[in-house]
């Protein structure tokens, strides 16, 4: 008996949630202003056509290099045995400082990806190891945008 009641009572609440979630998105969204008539050249749109933010004039081209499965002591700027595409960028000055590694694939790309700590991203493990604990999910939250989003939404193409 008490099983039916908590199935009830679980059923109840999901459908308060559900009345919830619609009742915040419709107060979110705006009264249509515009009009609706029964040939379309006579109706009147509430909003004008979305416009793409453009990146800067002057905005320079960002080429984002990753080198996977790799560590600091391979690359031979810092003295390792491989890498010369990476010799030749030293050469012309660009080095690489204060880089973080979490040791584990998953982690640092989303490390990388949004410039958060990987446990705020979700990603305390390899995704494999997916769990239900804050941190551990291995899915990126909102508010972890990455760095394409964030490129993205200043008019940059990605």
């Amino acid at each position: 008996m008490k099983q039916i009641f908590f199935k009830k009572q679980s059923l109840v609440f999901l459908v308060m949630i559900n009345m919830l979630s619609v009742s915040t998105v419709s107060a979110q969204t705006p009264a249509f202003k515009g009009e609706v008539k029964l040939d379309i050249r006579d109706s009147k749109a509430d909003w004008a056509p979305y416009i793409r933010k453009k990146a800067p004039e002057e905005a320079p081209n960002i080429l984002f290099i990753l080198y996977d499965d790799t560590g600091l002591a391979a690359w031979s700027p810092y003295g390792g045995r491989i890498m010369p595409t990476m010799d030749k960028l030293a050469a012309d000055g660009l080095t690489y400082t204060k880089w973080h590694t979490v040791a584990l694939c998953s982690p640092t790309r989303s490390c990388i990806n949004t410039g958060r700590n990987h446990n705020l991203n979700g990603m305390g493990a390899i995704t494999e190891g997916a769990n239900g604990f804050p941190g551990y999910s291995c899915q990126l939250p909102a508010q972890a945008a990455t760095m394409a989003q964030i490129l993205n939404d200043n008019g940059w193409g990605t």
